[in-house]
């Protein structure tokens, strides 16, 4: 199973314990059975339907689940109750369930900016990521979160409810679809704990701070790493300057300073300013062997 498998099974398991949030799933899910075909022969609100992933929550055993469980509790139907035989259907009581309560033209995204509350707003989020959405692994290097409508203001109602949790997205045209889109790494982290998976949530936290840690280190390392070439070519060119000099014949006329820091530098070729100065008696400082050096570097040029 996929990541993004796993992430819509465990969204269609997450217990819904207020009513509303109940009601908002229930009237979402028939919603996208019916734009879908599903649900009633023929199909409605066609202008609406997803794509993208299995568009029919019917289609898939945990959304029927899911929409049988929404049914129980808003609408009492239970599969097998002999009781209301014309509730024993869970779908056909969600598809009745979105007609009454369907004041107008079946239209999504007006529902979703008529919710006010947080807790339905994030039920709507949860709903069409578990029919529609895409996330990447936490330990990938590049992060995203998508879900797939099929008009743009679907989409972009959508990410306004995003944004009111402040959660940065946009929207974008592929081909005939309308993607709703999340990029960074906090965001994807963020969405996942406002739709109710706060434990995927910390491993793209964890994942993100490896990543720093790691990148840190390299960092460091490349830095190092450049310091030592750099040490080493001063280093060469310091030797070759007292090499030349020797050959000119200028040596025994040195200073008796430039000569000790000298015949270290010919001595330990891999030392560095502050560790020669160190050598010397008495000790002088990094700057005072890089003065010293700089003047040797002149007379042999």
């Amino acid at each position: 199973m996929s990541y993004t498998e796993t992430v819509r099974h465990e969204l269609l398991h997450t217990d819904v314990r207020k009513k509303c949030c109940r009601e908002t799933e229930l009237w979402l899910f028939a919603y996208l059975a019916l734009s879908a075909g599903g649900g009633e022969k023929g199909g409605v609100c066609e202008a609406g339907k997803l794509k993208g992933g299995p568009r029919n929550p019917l289609n898939r055993p945990d959304a029927l689940s899911r929409i049988t469980y929404l049914a129980e509790k808003v609408t009492g139907a239970v599969p097998g109750n002999t009781e209301k035989p014309e509730t024993e259907d869970p779908v056909k009581a969600a598809v009745d369930y979105f007609k009454i309560k369907n004041d107008a033209e079946a239209d999504a995204e007006i529902f979703l900016r008529r919710i006010k509350s947080d807790c339905c707003r994030a039920a709507a989020l949860r709903v069409f990521f578990s029919v529609a959405g895409t996330v990447s692994e936490p330990d990938k290097s590049k992060c995203y979160a998508e879900i797939y409508f099929d008009t743009r203001e679907l989409a972009k109602a959508y990410a306004d409810i995003l944004a009111s949790f402040g959660i940065a997205a946009g929207v974008s045209q592929r081909r005939a679809k309308f993607v709703c889109y999340i990029k960074k790494a906090e965001s994807v982290s963020d969405l996942l704990t406002v739709i109710g998976l706060p434990g995927e949530s910390i491993k793209y936290q964890v994942a993100k701070t490896e990543r720093e840690v790691s990148n840190n280190v390299n960092r460091m390392m490349n830095c190092d790493i450049a310091n030592i070439e750099k040490a080493r070519a001063h280093a060469a060119a310091e030797i070759a300057a007292i090499k030349r000099i020797k050959s000119r014949g200028m040596y025994s006329g040195l200073p008796e300073s430039l000569k000790s820091v000298a015949e270290l530098r010919l001595e330990y070729p891999e030392a560095n300013h502050a560790e020669l100065g160190a050598m010397l008696i008495p000790a002088v400082s990094h700057s005072t062997v890089s003065l010293r050096m700089k003047k040797i570097i002149e007379l042999a040029d």
